[in-house]
């Protein structure tokens, strides 16, 4: 049904929140075209796009690029791409190793660094409802994350200095 607001309904609830209290507010969207992903990127100000490293997971890049550029001019014009984060990584697969080359061409700077390399302790963490950390925290999944963690603080940090300097032009 078509319900006006329906695609801004996330980002009016955020705006409801105490913005104070929060670092950052993550949102993990399925990897669709739908109106769960539109709430999401309407209320976001950053988007990653994390990418399995299979093949078909890298055919489907440009729909999700499209929506985030249609989302930025249509709904959220603060809608930044952050980068593109390679999940579920195996060097001794070579679609894994042809994929990274493949996602590494494609978004070039945008890639970040930090790989996730498939890890049993990955897969375990939610089904016993824990994250990485408290399931495993020397894991190499764990190892991963923290240093997506510190990548992605480095990168919103430029993200936003590179706003604030817009506004003052």
């Amino acid at each position: 049904a078509a319900e006006p607001g329906r695609d801004t309904a996330l980002a009016a609830a955020i705006e409801d929140l105490d913005r104070n209290r929060y670092d950052f507010i993550i949102a993990d969207l399925p990897p669709n075209a739908g109106v769960m992903v539109l709430n999401g990127l309407a209320a976001s100000d950053y988007v990653i796009i994390p990418i399995q490293m299979e093949f078909y997971s890298m055919n489907s890049v440009e729909i999700i690029i499209d929506l985030i550029t249609l989302t930025k001019k249509r709904l959220n014009r603060r809608l930044v791409l952050l980068g593109a984060l390679a999940t579920m990584y195996d060097k001794r697969n070579n679609i894994c190793v042809s994929c990274l080359d493949e996602m590494k061409k494609y978004f070039n700077s945008m890639a970040f660094e930090t790989v996730i390399r498939s890890n049993v302790s990955l897969a375990e963490a939610p089904a016993i409802n824990k994250n990485i950390f408290q399931h495993s925290p020397k894991s190499y999944g764990a190892e991963d994350y923290l240093a997506f963690c510190e990548e992605f603080l480095r990168r919103e940090e430029a993200a936003r200095n590179v706003v604030k300097g817009s506004d003052k032009s």
